[in-house]
């Protein structure tokens, strides 16, 4: 009987033994899966913070370039303005330097050689250049002509060829009146204007 329970004894404490190796394995085991992922976790980690630098990189690339063509847009247009400024000082001077009296069957206008030569084939232009059509002396323009749309004939030059609709009469009677001073002071774009309301009137049967 001794004998067999020594035999037992044994024999279990060989199954503990193999019992405790098979769980110390087993805990091997977990560990080093447990290690693995936690490894895994970290790359993942570490690729993630990657990416996000990555992405911050180029975000602050971005508002560097937005930056840098702002101030390149800022920095244009200053030196737009600049000789705007410039060119309209040059401008106002030259105005001051070339002031002119326009005299009109009596009626005295101020302006300037820069406005009366804006239309180079108009009257105005070629009078400035020479006397054959009226008396120019000390800087006195005098044309024998009714004064009435002078005015707006001058601010079609100051307009530079162009004018506002609102300012354009509607009238027929109006209209033809400056119509026959422009193509006596052969302004050819403003005739063009004047014909243009003439037409628009017939249109809309107003004439």
């Amino acid at each position: 009987m001794e004998d067999g329970q020594e035999f037992l004894l044994e024999e279990e404490k060989t199954n503990a033994n193999k019992e405790n190796k098979r769980k110390n394995e087993m805990s091997d085991a977990n560990e080093n899966e447990k290690g693995e992922k936690d490894m895994s976790v970290m790359k993942g980690k570490k690729v993630n913070d990657v990416e996000k630098k990555r992405v911050r990189d180029e975000r602050l690339e971005v508002k560097r370039d937005v930056s840098k063509k702002t101030d390149s847009i800022v920095l244009k247009q200053t030196v737009n303005r600049k000789k705007e400024r410039k060119i309209r000082l040059k401008e106002l001077q030259q105005l001051q330097n070339s002031k002119i009296m326009l005299n009109v069957g009596g009626c005295k206008m101020e302006t300037s050689q820069i406005t009366l030569s804006k239309d180079p084939e108009s009257l105005f232009a070629k009078t400035i250049e020479s006397s054959e059509h009226c008396c120019s002396t000390n800087n006195v323009i005098f044309i024998d002509r009714d004064p009435t749309h002078m005015r707006f004939i001058l601010n079609y030059l100051c307009y530079n060829g162009s004018m506002p609709e609102a300012i354009i009469p509607r009238d027929r009677g109006n209209l033809t009146d400056i119509l026959h001073e422009a193509e006596y002071y052969n302004l050819k774009g403003l005739s063009s204007i004047l014909w243009k309301r003439l037409n628009l009137l017939l249109e809309w049967g107003e004439v």
